[in-house]
Parts: C-alpha cells; structure tokens; sequence
C-alpha cells in the first residue's frame, strides 16, 4: 500500500502539488476523471483559509461540502495546505467556520493541516478552539526556493566581481512593529544610509510611526504612505501585499552589491517560520544574520544549513542590538575565505536534489506515515 495524491478542479492545485511532483515524482490525478483505487491511502489538498487570506473563498460553499462527503465515502485523508505559513493554533472566525463544516461533512480523523512550523518536527494535534487537529510540518521555503529562482536566476557569474556599493541589504514587504524597530535602530546607529534597503507596505500603528526622527527623515509620510523600493523593483507595490509570486523576484544585483544581508524574518516570536528571506541569500551564496523567533539558528542548523556564528561568535537572533552587531562582525570579513566557505557550503546544499528530496521525505512523508500508519515511503 502506499500513497495517491489528488488534485479536485474545485479546489484548484496546490503548493504541496508542486512540491510532490518535483521532488518525489508523484502522480497526481484528478478527481472526477481518474479512477479510485481504495487499496491506496488517497489523499487530497485544498488551500487552508484564514481571515487574512483567501477568506471563505471555497470552504463556505455548498460544492465543497458536497465534495467532503464525496471523498469521505472513499476514505480519502483531506490535507489543508497552509504550507507557505506557520500557526501554533492561531484560530480566527474563518478557521472556525472551515472546521465546522469539516467536521459536518469528513471524517475529522483523517484531516490533516500541513504548514511551514519548523517547531513542530514530529506530527502533533494542535488545539483549534475545541478542534484538536493533526499538524505537520513541510519545510516549504528549503524545496521551493530553489524551484522558483532557477526559473528566473540562470546564470549569476556576471555578479561574481560585482563592486561592494552598500555594507548591508534589508529588504521588507509588510513592515510590522519589529521590523520597522529594526529599520529604525538601523537609523538610529547611522547604518541605513549604507544599506539597500525597502520599506514596501505599512503595517505600523500611527503613534509608533510618527515617534522619533527617523519616518520624518527618510521621507515616509503616515497619512500619505509612499514604498521605499530599490531601482528596478516591481512598480506597483500594493500587488507585493497579497501576490506571493513576487517572493522571489528579487534583482541579485542588490545582493551582490551588498556585504551582508540582515534577514528579518516574518516573526520575531513562536512558532518557528523559516521562510524564503533567509534562503534566498543561501541560494545566493550571500553572508546573513537573522533577526527572528528564538531557536531559529538552531532549528536551521538541524536540517543542515550553517550559519556564520562559528566565525563571527554566538548571537541572539531574538534581539535587534544582538543581530546588528553580528552584522557589523560579519561585514568586516565577508570576503573572508572562511565566510566565502561556509557561503559556498550552504549555496551546494540548497541545490543538491538528493538532499532536498530527503529533506521531503525525513520530515512531509515521515510525519505523514506516522498519521496514516503507513511507513512505505514512495
């Protein structure tokens, strides 16, 4: 016995689609076309909406409880891919409603939410309001990044001598609270100006925003908010906000010009959400700090990647003067041979197909067969 995975026209195809079909060759068929085999643990996908996002878009619709209780009938396992984020529970009035007319219409037993929280290692049941649901990781940003910047980023020999313009780049799209803390320490100790640097969308509070010199200076205005972008970036920034295509249409150039990228990552507190913003400069082969959730270092260690603290000393990727200054260290020896190995090092493994495939298979198949009680792998 081992696993078939579906797609359903209804639904549409999901990230874990593409996930499946590149790295261990999957057979996805569609539902309403194919044959079922019921011999076979089948199971099927649909996206996992939240009140932020894609709200109740299929889930709060007659066809979709219709298709629940079509797929029940066959033992199907029903996945929500939430797979680009991460949640530790977080419940909104749209997850409710989506959990209530699973539970309605499916086999609670057999669903299963699968996100990108690199906290949850083993597959766990996660508390949903009074829902107690079966969670597992997929390390979605290590097997996508690779997929979408080979599509755009063929070649990167002509950045290889490129001049060193800025000591460091920090790119953000939606500038919360901790980002914009980082951003404005980064003023603050007069590092800004030698930094690529974006500040795309506004998600601060006014009283916050207006507090200090710093908004005033660099020409953000509250009431009349202008993006901060570096030349040859999307022009029409509000499509940053909601289109997640453009998370890696990045201009390498900005990076390579660039000592140290200071990755800000989306959280700066649980759970663990290792995203495209430090991949990209792996996939780069660019220098990194991280300033995010605690544990971070460590969780990124587990699956093999290297961070710079062998060389430049431990820091506290939870704290913004900590971050700044393993920053400031690594600068002054980013052409180090010692960096440039570890740079090279990370830059191999994030494209070795063997290891991303059993990056897929020790974390997706192996929770999931734990679940399903069924160990063969494909």
């Amino acid at each position: 016995m081992n696993y078939q995975f579906w797609h359903h026209p209804y639904f549409g195809r999901q990230q874990l689609h593409t996930i499946l079909e590149n790295y261990s060759n999957a057979d996805i068929k569609e539902f309403g076309k194919d044959l079922i085999d019921t011999n076979k643990i089948n199971l099927i996908p649909f996206y996992w909406e939240t009140k932020l996002v894609n709200s109740n878009k299929i889930v709060n619709t007659e066809e979709f409880a219709k298709i629940l209780k079509q797929i029940n009938s066959f033992g199907f396992y029903l996945i929500a891919d939430f797979s680009a984020e991460a949640s530790d529970g977080y419940i909104d009035n749209v997850i409710l409603n989506n959990l209530y007319v699973i539970s309605n219409n499916f086999n609670i037993s057999r669903f299963v939410v699968i996100q990108n929280n690199f906290e949850i290692l083993n597959a766990k049941e996660l508390d949903y309001g009074n829902y107690k649901i079966k969670t597992i990781l997929l390390p979605y940003f290590i097997l996508s990044t690779p997929l979408y910047m080979k599509e755009y980023i063929h070649d990167l020999s002509e950045y290889k001598n490129i001049e060193k313009k800025k000591d460091f780049i920090c790119l953000n799209r939606r500038v919360k609270k901790h980002k914009f803390l980082f951003l404005r320490e980064l003023y603050n100790r007069k590092l800004i100006n030698n930094t690529y640097w974006t500040y795309v969308l506004n998600y601060v509070e006014e009283g916050l925003f207006k507090e200090g010199t710093f908004t005033k200076d660099v020409g953000l205005v509250f009431e009349d908010f202008k993006p901060i972008q570096l030349q040859d970036d999307i022009s029409d920034f509000t499509e940053l906000d909601y289109k997640d295509e453009f998370l890696y249409t990045i201009n390498p150039k900005w990076y390579f010009e660039s000592k140290v990228n200071l990755v800000v990552e989306t959280y700066n507190h649980s759970p663990c959400h290792i995203t495209e913003k430090v991949f990209k400069p792996i996939y780069l082969g660019v220098p990194f700090v991280v300033y995010s959730s605690k544990n971070y270092l460590e969780k990124l260690r587990n699956f093999g990647f290297k961070d710079y603290t062998s060389i430049i000393g431990e820091y506290d990727c939870n704290n913004i003067t900590s971050v700044i200054d393993a920053g400031i260290r690594l600068k002054n020896i980013f052409d180090s041979s010692e960096v440039i190995e570890i740079s090279e090092y990370n830059k191999s493994l994030i494209n070795d197909t063997e290891f991303l495939n059993k990056t897929l298979n020790d974390t997706f198949y192996q929770q999931l067969g734990s679940i399903t009680k069924n160990k063969k792998i494909l």
